[in-house]
């Protein structure tokens, strides 16, 4: 290992040194209770007797590498037992052994790292991902990649980093990372709007995939970062905190909840973008009551030529009934039907139709709003729709009558009706949130609380009672089902005990 080799490493964000025995006694612990416990699994075993740190040549290596720490820097370390866990032809359970041993790694170094205060002469070097992001904690996990809680030792505030999962030649045909998160990072650069989350920062760093460092000929995967805003909260978690105080969202709220959803949604419009995934969880909101649409991971750009497109997308609970039904020429009347769903579910504090599939979906949207005759893609559901209305008024008893106005313009089943974005930012239900800053409508908001409280409270008592009746009902259904049953057999006996029947 060159000192070329190291900068080139340092430089690229991959590894940096940690001058500090503490983390090197911390990993070589870890390192020698991982062996201990790969030998005895691998006497209970016999099918494991090609494991990773099971063979004689590697616990000499390793003692080895306890020697040479001595005399060098983490770096060097890091880099030397790179090359013991990539030079082996490994199986899948060995795989998920040396992701093991990764993050053990990973948690040695940050629990070492996390103390910010410590003198930099004389103390701990943390650990600081492209020079100036310290990993805090994991949110969550998906198919693509990984998103951290992280600081910002620079500008001195707290990030959201995502990290791209990294893909090989086996499962994309190259190096890279996909075209989804390829085309969220494309259209992420081509948006700049206060409603919509902004892209911060974003950089890669290599890691080698073979045996040898020193061999240019190897091929290389890319990890690539995305640094965004850090904001704590969601749509989902704050009508979550409402139900649970048993209380109505202030109607002010909403409207500058919305309002600024649909700013945003506007503004991807009019650059030719879809999201195709708004729901309560993709909307970001801050402490002060910003709104940031979030997670464009599946946003595609409509074009002339590009009009078709792939019909599985949306969560199934916001996902209009022209993409249940696989059609794949939809538009971005998608995205209103969706923020429709949204408005609902923010008046209402539950989904408005909660299918288990996409057929229960469907008729759960058809039963509740009926299909328009002329709407001729879909005449093999009107014979299992309801001919009773759907009723908003009922639905929606707090809503105002330009907010009844608005859900229907945006939850119209015929997507040709159906709202545009900028209608529904010219809507007058918005009127008296256009002009008021965040904080008035805070303050607002604060003095609708009490009110909400109480037809909260008097909705339930509402819903209670008709549940109530529908189970009175029911009963009665069943009582007179049994009589009917008990008269039937009546008559088949008395026919039965007859001479004409003899």
């Amino acid at each position: 290992m060159n000192i070329e080799q190291n900068q080139m490493f340092i430089n690229q964000g991959v590894f940096r040194p940690l001058q500090t025995s503490i983390i090197i006694n911390k990993i070589i612990q870890i390192l020698e209770q991982h062996s201990k416990s790969q030998n005895k699994k691998g006497n209970q075993k016999q099918k494991n007797t090609n494991s990773l740190y099971q063979t004689h040549q590697n616990k000499q290596q390793i003692k080895k590498t306890k020697k040479t720490l001595k005399q060098s820097n983490l770096i060097n370390y890091l880099l030397y037992h790179k090359q013991i866990l990539i030079s082996h032809k490994l199986n899948k359970k060995i795989l998920k052994n040396q992701k093991y041993l990764f993050i053990k790694l990973q948690i040695a170094i940050m629990n070492q790292s996390q103390k910010r205060n410590t003198q930099t002469q004389g103390g701990q070097v943390p650990y600081l991902l492209n020079g100036k992001y310290q990993l805090i904690k994991p949110l969550a996990q998906g198919a693509y990649g990984c998103v951290y809680q992280a600081y910002d030792e620079k500008e001195k505030k707290h990030v959201c980093i995502k990290q791209i999962k990294r893909f090989t030649a086996h499962q994309i045909g190259g190096y890279g990372i996909d075209s989804q998160n390829m085309r969220e990072f494309s259209i992420l650069n081509s948006l700049n709007h206060e409603n919509i989350i902004k892209l911060k920062d974003q950089f890669h760093a290599y890691k080698r995939q073979q045996e040898t460092i020193q061999n240019q000929q190897n091929e290389e995967h890319v990890t690539f970062f995305m640094v965004f805003d850090y904001i704590d909260q969601n749509l989902q978690t704050f009508i979550k905190e409402f139900e649970n105080k048993k209380c109505y969202i202030p109607l002010i709220q909403i409207k500058s909840i919305l309002y600024q959803i649909v700013l945003g949604i506007y503004e991807m419009h009019v650059n030719g973008f879809m999201h195709r995934d708004i729901k309560p969880a993709n909307i970001l909101i801050t402490q002060q009551g910003q709104v940031k649409v979030a997670d464009l991971g599946l946003a595609r750009q409509v074009t002339q030529k590009r009009q078709t497109f792939t019909p599985g997308w949306i969560t199934l609970w916001y996902r209009p009934l022209e993409m249940l039904c696989n059609q794949t020429n939809y538009s971005k009347a998608v995205d209103i039907w969706s923020l429709g769903c949204v408005f609902g579910e923010m008046v209402r504090l539950v989904p408005l139709f909660r299918g288990q599939t996409e057929l229960e979906q469907a008729l759960k949207i058809i039963q509740s709003l009926g299909l328009p005759t002329e709407f001729q893609d879909f005449d093999s559901f009107h014979e299992r729709v309801s001919d009773q209305a759907f009723s908003y008024e009922k639905n929606f008893p707090y809503l105002s009558e330009d907010g009844i106005d608005l859900l229907k313009g945006m939850l119209n089943i015929n997507p040709s009706k159906r709202l545009t974005a900028k209608q529904c930012k010219e809507h007058r239900f918005f009127n008296d949130v256009r002009q008021l800053s965040l904080d008035q409508i805070n303050q607002l908001a604060q003095g609708q609380l009490k009110q909400c409280q109480l037809n909260f409270l008097e909705n339930q008592q509402r819903i209670e009672e008709n549940r109530l009746r529908m189970q009175e009902q029911e009963q009665q259904r069943q009582i007179q089902l049994q009589q009917q049953q008990q008269q039937r057999r009546q008559r088949s006996e008395s026919l039965e005990a007859s001479p004409e029947y003899l």
